[in-house]
């Protein structure tokens, strides 16, 4: 939908025909999640919390979703889980940077600066050409 949006409404339309059924589909949960997600309020956040634990209940591994599940989860003060969705992530998808600079940005929320540090240091052995963490590294000393 992002580099079509002509194919936002069918999308969109589609989707709601999939969650009126009662079939258990991860992939139809998680963007169901994801969409639950971009609406305002905490209904949206709760909503999307359950479609996205149903759909890494059900299986699903892409990275997008444990984003999106810790967004949500952090958007409801529960960083604890939020960190522990995106370390599980992380063990399914270690290369999806996004995963690793969320969890950066947990730690530092939370007040857990060595964690913080350390899981920069990984980051930086995975994707050395990320010139932003190592800066920010070096900013709060190795």
């Amino acid at each position: 939908m992002t580099s079509a949006p002509r194919y936002r409404q069918p999308y969109l339309k589609l989707l709601d025909e999939f969650a009126d059924s009662p079939a258990n589909d991860a992939s139809v949960e998680a963007a169901l999640g994801r969409r639950a997600l971009q609406r305002p309020g905490s209904d949206g956040t709760q909503s999307a919390i359950d479609h996205l634990s149903k759909a890494l209940q059900l299986g699903f591994t892409g990275s997008l979703a444990f984003e999106d599940l810790a967004n949500a989860l952090s958007k409801q003060q529960r960083m604890v889980e939020a960190i522990d969705t995106l370390k599980q992530g992380i063990e399914l998808s270690p290369y999806a940077p996004r995963l690793h600079k969320l969890l950066i940005v947990e730690y530092i929320n939370t007040g857990q600066y060595n964690q913080a540090k350390t899981q920069m240091r990984h980051y930086l052995d995975l994707f050395p050409e990320d010139d932003f963490v190592r800066d920010l590294l070096g900013k709060v000393g190795r």
